[in-house]
């Protein structure tokens, strides 16, 4: 288990922090968000810069397949087909267990009907490296953008659904063009580089009501869901507090919290 961990940290996390770049005023600045004079990056008039220095990032991927082993699970990929409080039916297979847990965030109102989660696509890409430029994260509020410049100086970046958001609240898998455009050209203006695409894809999230995650019991299934494209930094948290809630009754944070109105 420890030398999976390791492998991941050493493959995959980066701990170099990260800049939010807005024209919003920031009155009370979170204590780990430290204002930022001489910027590496052009911005525009009126925006300010913010570095945390907590912050990093990781590989999805490597980071689940080092938890599989550090856990010992077992994973089975198959679609699964109905759901109740003990029992879980695949195309494939049956499996029973004592507590049954719904964790599929886009994905949830196949198998619950509430809480109500609408599936919504992002897009990302990658580019050619940079011949120069910090290893780091950059968050653009302004175009709802995120760079992260990857260890070999690659670029992954995403973001800027607001450009058609009707279009983008779909559980399809397709590249939108013109989202896919401006990001490129985004990154081109902001980074000063002439840079290529090497990859292109799509993702869906899951976005609660309120944008808020969600956990709690329905029909007697325990679920989470709603991230609202922070699911790698709200997933692990939420799912620590159900499971402390099932385990130990500690209560739910009442921002996760679900009502049902039926």
């Amino acid at each position: 288990p420890s030398a999976a961990s390791d492998v991941y940290k050493r493959q995959s996390y980066i701990h170099n922090g990260s800049y939010s770049i807005t024209s919003l005023e920031i009155e009370s600045p979170p204590r780990q968000f430290e204002r930022v004079s001489d910027f590496n990056l052009p911005t525009a008039i009126g925006e300010s810069v913010w570095h945390c220095a907590f912050d990093g990032s990781v590989d999805p991927e490597q980071l689940m397949r080092a938890l599989k082993q550090k856990a010992g699970a077992m994973s089975q990929d198959t679609e699964v087909t109905h759901v109740d409080h003990n029992r879980v039916e695949s195309v494939s297979a049956e499996f029973q267990a004592e507590k049954v847990f719904v964790a599929t965030n886009a994905w949830t109102n196949w198998l619950l009907q509430q809480p109500k989660v609408h599936p919504t696509r992002a897009q990302a890409l990658r580019t050619s490296p940079l011949a120069k430029g910090k290893i780091t994260n950059y968050y653009f509020s302004d175009e709802l953008a995120y760079v992260r410049v990857c260890k070999d100086r690659r670029l992954v970046v995403g973001g800027m659904r607001s450009l058609a958001p009707e279009i983008e609240e779909t559980e399809q898998l397709e590249l939108n063009p013109l989202i896919q455009g401006a990001l490129l050209e985004f990154v081109k203006r902001r980074f000063g580089a002439e840079l290529k695409v090497e990859k292109q894809w799509s993702g869906i999230m899951g976005f609660s009501e309120n944008y808020l995650p969600l956990a709690g019991e329905k029909d007697n299934l325990l679920f989470q869901a709603g991230f609202s494209g922070h699911g790698m930094g709200m997933a692990f948290l939420v799912a620590k507090n159900l499971v402390e809630w099932v385990l130990k009754g500690k209560p739910l944070p009442r921002w996760s919290q679900f009502e049902s109105n039926s």
